[in-house]
């Protein structure tokens, strides 16, 4: 983060510098370009180098942008992949003679019902602060049935009811 933050300052810097070499206002700014290049002597140099009707001024802004815009879209692509990176695991088992189960979840696009055969797991991506819910209902007249919900790999609620036709339920926020 410190690194894309540097490339922008760097930016701002270099685009103010350049444009101060021939400004009336550019006194205002002999400190920062002093501490930038070391010295103002320094920066006199760099401001002849730049005195070629702004095109080496103009290419250097554009490679810092460029720079700046890959790191950007680099920044964008991981927060976009970690986004589609499934945290919320739903698990329902059955022992004891529970082979089926039907099942009333949360997902991240409202509430689902279904009928599975056990054991059952499905993952989903949750954004921060969404209910989180699973229940499961015992379809067979014997058996235990427990839910379990994982977030972040690490189990959050877990609930395991025994009986006929019993309903095990767990639900939380996802944080």
């Amino acid at each position: 983060m410190f690194k894309k933050l540097s490339c922008l300052v760097v930016f701002v810097l270099v685009f103010v510098m350049v444009a101060g070499c021939d400004s009336p206002t550019s006194g205002n700014m002999e400190a920062v370009r002093a501490e930038a290049f070391g010295s103002s002597d320094t920066y006199a140099e760099y401001c002849r180098k730049m005195d070629d009707g702004g095109a080496s001024a103009y290419t250097l802004s554009k490679e810092i942008w460029e720079i700046g815009k890959a790191e950007l879209d680099a920044v964008r692509a991981q927060a976009t992949a970690e986004a589609a990176t499934p945290n919320v695991w739903y698990k329902v088992s059955g022992s004891k003679g529970a082979l089926e189960a039907s099942l009333t979840i949360q997902t991240p696009d409202g509430t689902s019902q279904q009928d599975v055969r056990l054991p059952w797991q499905q993952n989903y991506t949750f954004k921060p602060s969404s209910f989180i819910y699973l229940s499961a209902q015992n379809k067979r007249a014997s058996g235990c049935i427990k839910v379990e919900i994982f977030a972040r790999g690490k189990l959050l609620k877990e609930v395991e009811s025994c009986g006929a036709y019993v309903i095990a339920t767990a639900s939380d926020t996802f944080r």
